[in-house]
């Protein structure tokens, strides 16, 4: 029995003496290991590649619900009838096409490929402004008829929603442009 022990012994200094890089199972692990690592860079890229598409997308989706929000302030600019316009009416939508305008515009002010539009859009909202409250009414006075107030800002009006339509033609041309659908 001691002899078993002993070549058993033998055996395994002999095998510890041999480097571990000239061991079969040395490399099959190392070999496994790189594969792993290979993966998982492969996987990096992809989930980088994943979430740039999904931004982008994010992105187009916003641009084309805003676009939709925009149609819907050019027909209501369009359905204005001097008939039933008073100061106060008129008022009360150029306060709330401001407000949706900058709501929607705000974030894209700077973006090279709308701010001139948008700084071309609030200038005509400022000058319908100034129109506006040169019909404001004093105390004790008439107020003004709704045809002159349709006639004071209808020009302005009518600027304001071509160009709110123009930045919706850019806004959908620049969408197609960054679309990630197809790539």
């Amino acid at each position: 029995m001691p002899d078993a022990t002993s070549a058993l012994t033998l055996e395994l200094l002999r095998s510890l003496e041999a480097p571990f890089y000239q061991r079969l199972e040395f490399w099959i692990a190392t070999s496994l290991a790189m594969i792993g690592i290979l993966f998982s860079l492969l996987a990096f890229v992809e989930a980088r590649r994943a979430k740039a598409a999904a931004l982008a997308a994010a992105a187009n989706v916003k641009i084309q619900t805003i676009v939709l929000d925009l149609s819907e302030i050019v027909y209501g600019l369009g359905k204005i009838e001097a008939e039933t316009l008073s100061y106060p009416t008129a008022r009360d939508l150029i306060i709330h096409v401001t407000r949706k305008l900058n709501r929607f515009l705000g974030p894209y002010e700077k973006v090279p490929d709308f701010g001139k539009k948008i700084g071309e859009i609030n200038k005509v909202l400022s000058d319908v402004k100034n129109q506006l409250e040169g019909l404001r009414p004093n105390p004790g006075q008439p107020n003004p008829d709704g045809t002159s107030i349709y006639y004071a800002i209808e020009g302005a009006l009518s600027q304001l929603s071509g160009l709110v339509s123009a930045l919706m033609g850019q806004m959908e041309h620049y969408s197609m442009e960054h679309s990630t659908y197809g790539r």
